[in-house]
């Protein structure tokens, strides 16, 4: 349910959350607990950006503040299923970078998601592009 592919942890399933909520359903635990077994797997990942991205249908502040809650609220997870604090971070996209530029219900769907970028392996910076261009003005610092 979990892929390392180069500088990215790629869930095969989305984490979901309660309706204009940071609350994780339960039915999303088992790819947070997944994600954690990802991490303790490989002790060589040093830093994971936690990133929340929402779809296009709510105003501009509301779609950060509710993506970096969400994303805040994984790191949680992640930290209560003893992965240490200092590998994550978390950030907040809105819907400014989306996979799927259409305006329309499928589009929607693809946009709301959680991906985890890796920042950083014990060896150094991975150089990985954390945000898009529209996006990297609400990188955290």
């Amino acid at each position: 349910s979990v892929v390392i592919r180069e500088h990215d942890i790629v869930i095969l399933q989305k984490i979901n959350f309660e309706t204009d909520s940071a609350v994780i359903t339960a039915q999303s635990y088992p790819i947070i607990d997944a994600v954690a077994a990802t991490l303790r797997g490989n002790p060589q990942i040093a830093l994971v950006e936690v990133q929340g991205h929402a779809d296009e249908r709510a105003t501009d502040d509301y779609n950060i503040r509710l993506t970096r809650d969400r994303a805040a609220s994984v790191v949680e997870a992640l930290v209560q299923r003893d992965i240490a604090r200092d590998r994550l971070r978390s950030a907040g996209y809105g819907e400014r970078c989306p996979i799927d530029p259409r305006h329309n219900a499928e589009a929607w769907e693809q946009n709301r998601r959680v991906e985890f970028r890796i920042v950083r392996t014990v060896e150094g910076p991975t150089g990985v592009e954390v945000a898009c261009p529209a996006g990297r003005d609400l990188m955290p610092e």
